[in-house]
């Protein structure tokens, strides 16, 4: 198991060649399909991207898009992955706790939002992990996609 401590690690700004980048990385794994918006896309686009890069050697290890909500002192977390050839090694949670210290914080953030889907077991445990809370467990379900559903979680700052 690589630890990432122990590696050069970085969050960057992404832009439309980083996307593009990490898209071309996904397209070897059919559960990220369009995972991440086109570069095309990003002019109209008001989130911030990120991507989490090995500095030695130039490798994306993960994306994440996070985006102002229209309720004051909160943002949503739209998009977090890591690599498939890096989840389970640490990568993810460095990731997050990086851009928790170095973005969310200085930022003055009450509140984070981010929705899971149901069936991602792995990634509901992860965010539990973190803190974050699923939101209303009653009528928590927020159907977004025709086969898909989500619990909305989050984190009070």
């Amino acid at each position: 198991m690589t630890n990432p401590q122990r590696k050069k690690l970085e969050i960057i700004q992404a832009s439309a060649l980083d996307l593009l980048r990490i898209n071309i990385a996904l397209t070897r794994y059919d559960q990220y399909n369009k995972a991440i918006q086109s570069p095309k896309s990003l002019e109209k686009d008001a989130g911030e991207h990120f991507i989490y890069i090995d500095t030695v050697s130039q490798k994306s290890l993960g994306y994440l898009k996070l985006m102002k909500t229209n309720l004051s002192g909160t943002c949503w977390l739209q998009s977090f992955l890591i690599l498939p050839d890096y989840i389970g090694q640490g990568y993810g949670r460095q990731f997050f706790c990086d851009f928790f210290k170095n973005y969310i914080q200085p930022r003055n953030y009450s509140r984070i939002y981010l929705t899971c889907h149901l069936d991602n077991t792995s990634a509901r445990q992860f965010w539990s992990s973190l803190g974050f809370h699923k939101y209303n467990d009653r009528d928590n379900i927020m159907p977004v996609y025709e086969k898909a559903a989500y619990d909305l979680y989050y984190l009070d700052l």
